[in-house]
């Protein structure tokens, strides 16, 4: 058993124990916000999600070294309550869309990240833009046509 004996080697033992504490119950108060929602802050919350980032059906993995192909959905984070998913696609530098040599997008499962779902610096695409209705990221978005963007 170790004892602490001088005063500021219990004052670290204090200090310690209060963070631990603290961290412990913010975490459980999270928890509980999030699984305590009005059905208006449920309804606010879909709405949200229908807006950010998320996977389709055309989205292309990294599967392992040179290995790409269909996503495998239990790579991805189990988001909780209150977040949403960020999948960070980044750029194909030698696969490109025909008709408008934009670079192909791909999914880094390490790059897969949950946040806040106040936290607007999700991207879809890094760099470049999701465009909703061509269901493809844009890499140079600036005068890019497009209809609906993510």
């Amino acid at each position: 058993m170790m004892y602490f004996t001088t005063p500021s080697a219990l004052l670290l033992l204090a200090a310690a124990l209060m963070m631990s504490a603290a961290t412990t119950t913010n975490a459980a108060l999270l928890r509980n916000q999030a699984e305590l929602m009005t059905p208006e802050e449920e309804s606010q919350h879909r709405r949200l999600q229908s807006s950010m980032d998320r996977e389709f059906d055309d989205d292309i993995c990294k599967n392992g070294e040179n290995d790409y192909g269909p996503c495998d959905k239990s790579k991805f984070p189990d988001c909780p309550k209150g977040t949403q998913t960020c999948y960070n696609r980044k750029a194909f530098k030698d696969r490109f869309f025909d008709d408008n040599r934009q670079p192909k997008y791909y999914i880094d499962y390490g790059l897969v990240f949950c946040y806040p779902d106040n936290f607007e610096a999700c991207s879809s695409c890094t760099p470049g833009r999701y465009c909703r209705s061509e269901s493809r990221c844009i890499l140079d978005e600036k005068d890019y046509p497009c209809a609906v963007w993510l």
